[in-house]
């Protein structure tokens, strides 16, 4: 469930600062940056790119029976110290019982935030079993319940049956569509990529993004004078372990926009942040760690500003990354 404040206090990833000036077409062709990136220059647009860890979202609930042993007692915020560490919290809350789903994830290179990733109110949540009921089990009598467990799950009492089951649901799915290429080796650093390692790369990385193997690739757009391209489909990620914005791309400008990046961090990054932005959860640790250098920012993705982007200003549209 997506949150109203992930729009605003959830722009947490960009230690470096992300304002709406910072996004606008550089004149200078060497430069860094390749979109979406900027200098260390003062944020702009109130909290949106602060480097403060979000707020707790909701009411402080009790740890669920059904959570890990190292989960703090009440409804985390602030520093954690396990990443990829998941943690649920049952209670009630104003207009009923709430479920919340807190996981630690990377806020860059040197810090775990507590983030909420799941959770509100649900319907009749005092007769939810305390741990995920098997699909197999009976649950007469608690006919339109729908209960929330670790790590992404869902499971309701489907009414008007004489003998209702429990139908649970993963709303959680990492699996790659398309099989990522062995002969890659993910720790070479972007800015090392050969010619044939980029090619490869970007054909497994279009094909995940457009949804298999054989689907029409985004069209090749239009490029303006300083080598950007902004006439792109544009996929956004809102929270912490996935703030970027994805532009659909083709794999001419996916090598093109590779060869040009200055990206030290090896591979296995730029493949974590692309799969955390498409299935919407850490795979496995999320954009944090990534979008912090500005010389990656804008290599495939780049950072989200938040409120500050304008589908039709190129000055602001972080979709807009470079290919000449």
């Amino acid at each position: 469930m997506k949150q109203q404040w992930a729009m605003g206090s959830l722009m947490v990833i960009l230690a470096s600062g992300c304002s709406s000036e910072q996004l606008m077409v550089d004149d200078e062709p060497d430069a860094v940056g390749l979109g979406g990136g900027g200098s260390e220059a003062e944020t702009g647009g109130g909290n949106a790119c602060e480097p403060v860890p979000p707020p707790r979202n909701g009411p402080i609930l009790p740890v669920s029976v059904d959570s890990p042993e190292d989960c703090p007692a009440t409804t985390p915020e602030g520093v954690c110290a396990h990443e990829g560490l998941l943690c649920a919290y049952r209670g009630e809350c104003e207009g009923g019982g709430c479920f919340d789903a807190y996981g630690c994830f990377a806020a860059g290179s040197t810090e775990l935030w507590w983030t909420h990733y799941m959770g509100g109110a649900t319907l009749w949540p005092d007769p939810c079993p305390l741990t995920k009921p098997e699909t197999t089990e009976s649950c007469f009598g608690l006919g339109g319940a729908l209960c929330n467990y670790l790590p992404r799950d869902e499971c309701m009492c489907a009414p008007g049956s004489d003998d209702p089951k429990w139908e649970c649901t993963s709303l959680l799915d990492l699996e790659d569509r398309v099989e990522f290429p062995e002969e890659l080796d993910v720790t070479t650093p972007i800015n090392e990529l050969s010619d044939a390692q980029r090619e490869t790369w970007c054909r497994w990385y279009v094909d995940e993004s457009s949804g298999g193997v054989g689907r029409l690739e985004p069209s090749v757009g239009p490029v303006d004078e300083n080598g950007y391209v902004t006439n792109t489909g544009c996929n956004y990620g809102w929270d912490l372990y996935n703030c970027a914005l994805r532009p659909d791309l083709p794999t001419v400008y996916c090598e093109q926009n590779l060869a040009l990046s200055s990206c030290e961090l090896p591979l296995a990054e730029l493949t974590d942040c692309v799969r955390s932005v498409i299935h919407g959860f850490p795979s496995p640790t999320g954009c944090g760690r990534y979008l912090e250098p500005d010389s990656c920012a804008g290599t495939i993705v780049a950072r989200n500003p938040g409120t500050e982007v304008s589908m039709t200003d190129p000055t602001t549209y972080g979709c807009a990354i470079r290919v000449e």
